[in-house]
């Protein structure tokens, strides 16, 4: 098991969300107003097609937002638009919310590529990357930061949110390309879904 030198793992089991699947940029708008207010923390996460925002073929896929234990994933692959859904982003500006993200170079760099303006109006408040990074600094052979070794090493999750994820992904019809390991283990094999 991972030795941590300044955190303390814990014991503990993911919380059961309710999810909202937004489906248009007004029905976003009105989960915001109804979820957050000035004092909220929100988490941000982003899924893309690609890794670098300013190439052609890149894409936004899709954002969450969470607050407290409800989540909202705005589908970004609308009829009327293959551009990036603005408006919850705009309303969280709005009301001051303090943004955190687990890799806040990767998902600010979507938003600021492109929606600049909107990028400069955002609280991002605190990436949970850095500081996982900062706070383990230990060095073992294979040591990683990402969320999913920060759910079974740190959080003492039996598995990470992947398997229950890809499963909610397929069945709303919104994955993209091939399936997680843990999906191909637990649910058969491995497919392509297009959209």
């Amino acid at each position: 098991a991972p030795r941590f030198t300044v955190l303390e793992p814990v014991q503990s089991s993911p919380e059961n969300c309710e999810i909202t699947m937004a489906e248009s940029p007004n029905h976003g708008l009105r989960w915001v107003r109804q979820n957050c207010t000035r004092d909220s923390i929100v988490a941000f996460d982003i899924e893309t097609r690609g890794t670098e925002p300013h190439l052609p073929e890149s894409a936004i896929v899709g954002y969450s937002l969470c607050v407290d234990n409800k989540t909202m994933y705005m589908n970004c692959r609308l009829p009327d638009r293959t551009v990036l859904v603005t408006e919850p982003l705009e309303k969280l500006a709005q009301l001051g919310c303090r943004v955190i993200a687990h890799n806040l170079m990767f998902d600010g760099s979507w938003i600021a590529t492109h929606a600049p303006e909107l990028y400069k109006k955002i609280n991002w408040w605190r990436c949970t990357y850095l500081s996982y990074k900062l706070l383990a600094t230990e060095g073992w052979a294979g040591q990683s930061w990402s969320l999913k070794k920060a759910q079974t090493e740190l959080l003492g999750w039996q598995e990470t949110n992947e398997v229950k994820l890809d499963r909610y992904l397929v069945i709303k019809g919104l994955v993209k390309g091939a399936v997680s390991k843990d999906f191909k283990e637990k649910w058969g094999p491995k497919k392509r879904w297009s959209y």
